[in-house]
């Protein structure tokens, strides 16, 4: 006999076409409505949506109701978790995704009980690590309905793995989140609406155990559920029909279905011809996007380690202010606050959140500089001397670019430093040289105005030791010595190229650059190309107009920076007249502005990476502006990162199909970098809070990224890239703020190679140019605790990278999380330069496993291809 899980819920979109403090009005009413319907006895329960957060928001207007909605989750009345919010999986770092679940978590702990159900109803695709990191907090299931093509997988349920063999139980919503919806009330009857989704559920189900979903976007509860299904139940006799929850429904998925009988699918789930999965959202509003990738690399890389680094000697660990700036974070992770397709005013508050989030992460990680400058031995400094720290949060060794502002008083006539690794003088050059105002702050006096002068420097930092730390000597002069500075300079012969030890780069009479790859002896042409489209979309998807009209810019101008040995850089400057925006779908319209467009292109001695900063003066509306790099590369394949893997993916699209809802576009998410290679050339495109790529191929290979997409709509109409006809309830709303005029400032780095990124160790280039060296200048008394060079943690093993160096959540351990980018097993050996008496292998929620042994200081730990590994590291018993 069939069994149907019929589940009261809602789809809770914190902020949308609505700001955050609207919908909570909302939330509150319909929360009051809830409280008195879950008072009722046959009114079995009521699902979240996935979700702790609304509880927190609706608790937060109204405390006096905080043990009435505990009593309800405690007895499984009210479902809450396993996410604090339901996140978007393409655009928040692995970490963020595991910070969501962490502090989903201890929410719902506290209010008594959480869900384990895996449940994700419109998530624009799925990562191909979702499957672990689920089971890392010990959830086997995913329940979601965007990304899976039916031809690719038939049935509801199949088996989800992960590269490392983490398998979690797939279901496939495939009339989705809300197939019971306003039930009894869409002019059919009980009954007749429950069969007719049994029947288009009945050929795709392979268990006899159904999901019907009575709820959708901001609903309201139907407090007359039980007694239509008590109707339904009169009239239908041969189906148990029970008012369930989700978690009830996997457990009897699991009891009834043939696990070896189901398909098993890998990879990411980014199928577009079923469902929308609205590939153009990584582009929308870059300044989000940028944003975001400064919040998670400012909390993750710097502000936690340096805290941990503090806290292992002995300096209190700023647990919650840091919880604090996750939580700001995370909040945005939900997909319409951080893919940007919602109104101004919502996006707005994203913003605001961003920055808050920031301001903490930023002024905690330079408290915890300074009190580690504070321990490092400086005996063999003299009393005018100062010291500069150079922090890497990498687990490798590096050699890199480091900028720093060094300040002295002005009083103490300073007019030239000198720098010094150990006992060898540094060579630098002068990015500037000014006054400021400083303002000391003390804890037990008043702050004082202090005016000094800064020199900002640039120089390449050796041997900086992993996820540690250098001290370098700055000793102040009275009087300026550049005589040798100024006659380098004066001997420098200057031509329409620049070049390294790596790379020559020509400009060509249109500002495209041709490239020689010194290292092997291959050459790009017309590299670093603009390309200006229409865009008829809105913030979801691109779409061109019909007769479209390409516009390339006109270099105005280009000139050539070279003070120093250590770096080089072109300058390059065009304008672009673009169409002012589009007449509907058919084509741009006739009226033009001026877009000015500002490159600097600056190689660096002994540094194998081509570096790019873009300013963009956007002045036009409606339109999608890319920077593409072509090559002769012979490659059907592209691999780019997303959290915690490198994923290969085709180059070629799938051909329309007119029976289906969507087509494939070219537009493809990426967190870190895109890399082909045909094992003769290769490069690596490395980005540093640009999320979206495409690659062509013609006779050409052509890689792109998107700098900025500027629509006028959140959504405004079904697009031409859509079939025609469908319903949708998504509003029209009109979003100025997505046009993205003014000036914007886009980073990305190229990396010239000829093999695989991981054989190459190309990755590792990427990582370095999304995280620079961060320096901290100091002239404080020290302790003399630590040495002035010095590494947490050193690992060795073929591409292991280090995620998190953080405290635990939930005692007093140290955390440190690595994975296995590899496809193959990895033994890696990980030396810990700090006092432990013990360490464990965990999950991901931080709970004990397997007792780890070492020897001294050594651990050696066994990877699984892709594996992520939790370590816990107690330091005080």
């Amino acid at each position: 006999m069939d069994k149907v899980h019929v589940v009261s819920t809602t789809h809770w979109d914190r902020e949308w076409y609505r700001t955050f403090n609207d919908f909570r009005i909302r939330l509150c009413d319909m929360m009051d409505e809830l409280l008195e319907i879950l008072k009722k006895d046959n009114f079995k329960s009521f699902y979240f949506d996935g979700q702790t957060i609304p509880l927190e928001d609706y608790i937060d207007i109204n405390p006096e109701r905080y043990d009435e909605l505990k009593d309800l989750v405690k007895n499984n009345k009210l479902i809450i978790g396993p996410f604090y919010v339901i996140p978007d999986e393409f655009l928040p770092s692995g970490e963020s995704l595991i910070r969501n679940l962490l502090l989903g978590h201890d929410l719902a702990i506290k209010f008594g009980r959480k869900s384990f159900s895996g449940y994700l109803p419109d998530n624009f695709g799925h990562i191909s690590q979702l499957p672990q990191i689920l089971r890392g907090f010990n959830i086997d299931n995913i329940l979601f309905f965007r990304g899976l093509d039916n031809k690719r997988c038939p049935y509801s349920e199949f088996i989800f793995e992960s590269e490392d063999g983490s398998a979690i139980l797939g279901i496939h919503l495939k009339l989705g989140y809300w197939n019971l919806k306003s039930f009894g009330l869409l002019g059919k009857s009980p009954k007749e609406h429950f069969l007719e989704v049994l029947n288009k559920l009945k050929p795709s189900n392979k268990s006899g155990v159904y999901l019907f979903l009575n709820g959708s976007d901001h609903l309201y509860p139907q407090g007359n559920l039980p007694e239509l299904l008590e109707k339904v139940k009169e009239e239908v006799k041969d189906i148990e029909i029970l008012q369930s929850s989700v978690d009830d429904y996997i457990e009897d998925v699991k009891k009834n279905i043939k696990f070896e009988a189901l398909l098993k699918i890998k990879g990411e789930l980014r199928d577009a011809n079923s469902s929308q999965v609205n590939p153009s959202v990584y582009s929308t509003r870059y300044l989000i996007k940028q944003m975001n990738k400064n919040c998670e690399i400012q909390l993750e890389k710097y502000c936690e380690p340096l805290n941990a680094l503090g806290y292992i000697f002995d300096i209190k660990y700023p647990k919650n202010l840091i919880k604090k700036a996750w939580k700001e974070l995370i909040k945005n992770n939900a997909h319409d606050s951080i893919c940007g397709c919602s109104s101004d005013e919502t996006m707005k508050d994203v913003e605001h959140r961003y920055k808050h989030s920031f301001e903490i992460s930023r002024r905690l990680t330079e408290m915890a500089m300074g009190n580690i400058a504070d321990l490092i031995d400086m005996k063999n400094f003299e009393d005018e001397d100062m010291a500069l720290v150079v922090f890497n949060p990498l687990n490798w060794g590096r050699r890199d670019v480091v900028e720093a502002c060094i300040e002295f008083p002005i009083g103490k006539d300073v007019k030239d430093i000198t720098i010094y690794d150990g006992e060898d003088e540094v060579d630098y050059e002068i990015i500037d040289i000014f006054e400021r105002v400083k303002l000391n702050e003390f804890k037990n006096k008043s702050k004082e105005k202090q005016r000094v002068i800064c020199f900002k420097v640039r120089f390449i930092a050796e041997n900086i030791p992993p996820l540690g730390y250098k001290t370098y000597k700055i000793k102040p002069k009275v009087l300026r010595e550049k005589r040798r500075y100024v006659q380098k300079s004066m001997q420098y012969i200057f031509q329409r190229f620049i070049e390294n030890e790596f790379y020559k780069i020509e400009v060509n009479s249109d500002g495209t650059l041709n490239i020689f790859d010194k290292k092997n002896c291959n050459y790009y042409e017309r590299m670093h190309l603009f390309q200006d489209r229409s865009d008829a979309g809105n913030e979801y998807e691109y779409s061109p107009a019909y007769r479209d009209e390409v516009v390339f810019p006109t270099l105005k101008n280009f000139t050539i920076t070279k003070n120093s040995e250590i770096s080089s850089t072109i300058k390059l400057e065009f304008e672009m007249e673009v169409p002012n925006g589009v007449d509907g779908f058919v084509k741009r319209n006739d009226e033009r502005v001026t877009n000015k467009i500002v490159s600097y292109v600056t190689l660096y001695k002994g540094i194998d990476r081509i570096d790019f900063k873009t300013k963009i003066q956007n002045n036009a509306k409606d339109h999608i502006l890319t920077v593409n790099f072509n090559s002769d590369i012979n490659t059907e394949k592209e691999k780019t990162y997303i959290p915690f893997d490198i994923i290969e993916r085709s180059i070629k699209i799938k051909e329309c199909d007119l029976n289906e809802n969507e087509i494939e576009t070219p537009f493809k998410p990426t967190q870190l970098f895109v890399s082909v290679s045909d094992g003769r050339k290769a490069f690596t495109l490395a980005t540093r809070g640009i999320y979206e790529y495409q690659t062509k191929k013609e006779e050409k290979l052509d890689v792109s990224l998107t700098l900025l997409r500027s629509v006028s709509y959140m959504f405004r109409d079904v697009l031409p890239n859509s079939k025609d006809g469908q319903p949708c309830t998504t509003p029209v709303v009109f979003t100025k703020d997505a046009q993205c005029i003014g000036e914007g400032i886009f980073e990305y780095s190229i990396v010239l190679h000829s093999n695989d990124c991981i054989k190459d160790d190309i990755y590792k280039r990427a990582f370095e140019y999304e995280t620079p060296l961060m320096a901290y200048y100091s002239n404080k008394v020290t302790k003399s605790v630590l040495p002035n060079k010095f590494s947490l943690v050193e690992v060795e093993g073929e591409g292991i990278v280090l995620s998190a160096f953080k405290k635990a959540e939930f005692d007093e351990a140290i955390i440190i999380r690595l994975f296995n980018l590899t496809s193959v097993d990895q033994s890696a050996k990980i030396k810990l330069n700090f006092n432990f008496n013990r360490i464990l292998r965990s999950n991901m929620l931080e709970e004990d496993k397997d007792e780890l042994s070492y020897i001294k200081n050594d651990v050696t730990i066994s990877f699984k291809p892709k594996e992520i590994v939790t370590m816990k590291i107690y330091i005080n018993g």
